[in-house]
Parts: structure tokens; sequence; C-alpha cells
């Protein structure tokens, strides 16, 4: 993990880290990466904002795949 990562983690609550594992796991990603994201925006922004729209498009997608995919084994 970068330096930078590693001196802001020391600066996040427990509650705010937690959620950083869970966005980045579900969006595939490594918590640097969403911290690296989250340094170019106000990080409350991002948590509040774009986390849940990103992972709502992410279950949307995954639904709209799961439904394709039930369809298409009925039409075999």
């Amino acid at each position: 993990m970068p330096t930078y990562s590693r001196k802001l983690l020391l600066s996040f609550t427990d509650e705010t880290v937690a959620a950083l594992d869970e966005a980045a796991n579900a969006l595939g990603m490594c918590r640097s990466e969403v911290i690296r994201r989250s340094l170019t925006r106000d990080l409350k922004y991002v948590m509040d904002y774009e986390v849940p729209d990103m992972l709502r498009f992410h279950q949307e997608t995954a639904a709209a795949h799961t439904s394709w995919l039930t369809s298409r084994r009925w039409l075999d």
C-alpha cells in the first residue's frame, strides 16, 4: 500500500475503514485504489454518493445478467 494510504488510514475511524473495505470488495478493487480515487474528491462525498452509486450500478448489472442467464437457460 502506498505511503499516503497508510498515513491517511491512521486518521480514519474503524467504521470508515470498514466502509472502504466493503466498497473495495464490492467493486473488485483494493482499498488503496478506493483511497487513491477518493483523494481527488472530498472523501465524504465519495463515500456518501459515488460509492453507493457504483455499488447500485454493479448490483443492477449483476441482477440483469442473472436475469438474462436465467431466461436463456429456459429458452435453450
